[in-house]
């Protein structure tokens, strides 16, 4: 961890605004011990409009990530259309054909209930069956929800809550006819990672990108937390990570950091006016 302040002085009485940049580094341990086992819920939809080339492209891509997953692993598939179903119960990724061949079963038809779909993937992770796993689910529609839960707000506070309770969300939006404001709400709120997938050779890349972050976390839910001295107020946080402020603090919410990573906080601050000459 390292503090920069852009001005090693001010004025006495200056209320100009200071700038202080946190910089939070990583690096891999030395004989530390390998990753954590993952356990994914792969969450797909499967309305009318995923029929054809799309559809084909994301089962292929979730049997790629199959193959990456080790023993120590667990997986579902969940499939939602006008109501949700388990193709795949959270299960030991050691039968990789029984997975494939389930995959391979998904049709498409009907509306997109996405919440529907993301919360029974969810709730397949919460069983706690594999201690200190990474939880993740990852999200895919190539349209608007428009049944069962369907406003930014709510899908937001469904998203806060599961990474409360230890899952994050990931959300893979396909094509053109999606919300991207109300995914990538849902992917920075649940702790994921939001992905565009313009065409069907980008969903492996996505699936495959999210098995090399998972499997390089150097910690998880990290924060910062910064705490004002009497001196000083006007705390403010610059930039758009998620946070929350105290009376005279501000805790940062930074998620999970890789080993390699450098992550950032940006603040301003002031110094009270009146004061008198000296160090503070």
């Amino acid at each position: 961890v390292s503090l920069v302040l852009d001005r090693p002085a001010v004025p006495a009485g200056d209320g100009a605004p200071l700038h202080l940049l946190v910089r939070i580094e990583t690096w891999p341990e030395e004989g530390g011990p390998g990753r954590k086992p993952l356990c994914l819920a792969v969450v797909l939809d499967q309305s009318s409009s995923m029929e054809g080339e799309k559809l084909a492209a994301t089962i292929e891509a979730a049997g790629r990530l199959v193959d990456r997953l080790s023993a120590e692993d667990r997986i579902c598939v969940v499939a939602y259309a006008d109501d949700a179903r388990v193709l795949v119960p959270p299960t030991q990724v050691v039968d990789r054909e029984r997975i494939h061949g389930r995959l391979r079963e998904v049709g498409a038809g009907g509306s997109t209930n996405l919440s529907a779909g993301w919360s029974l993937g969810a709730a397949l992770l919460l069983d706690g069956s594999v201690p200190g796993a990474l939880r993740r689910v990852l999200l895919l529609t190539d349209g608007n929800a428009n049944l069962g839960v369907t406003e930014k707000d709510d899908l937001v506070d469904i998203a806060r809550q599961f990474r409360r309770e230890g899952v994050d969300t990931t959300c893979l939006g396909f094509g053109e006819d999606f919300n991207e404001d109300h995914l990538v709400a849902v992917a920075q709120a649940g702790g994921g990672r939001f992905h565009y997938l313009r065409t069907t050779d980008e969903v492996s890349a996505a699936f495959l990108g999210e098995f090399g972050e998972l499997s390089r976390v150097f910690g998880q839910n990290l924060e910062v937390t910064l705490t004002l001295a009497e001196a000083a107020g006007g705390l403010k946080l610059l930039g758009d990570v998620p946070s929350e402020a105290g009376p005279r603090s501000l805790t940062v919410r930074l998620g999970d950091v890789l080993d390699r990573d450098r992550r950032t906080v940006l603040v301003s601050f002031s110094m009270s006016p009146g004061l008198p000459p000296g160090e503070l």
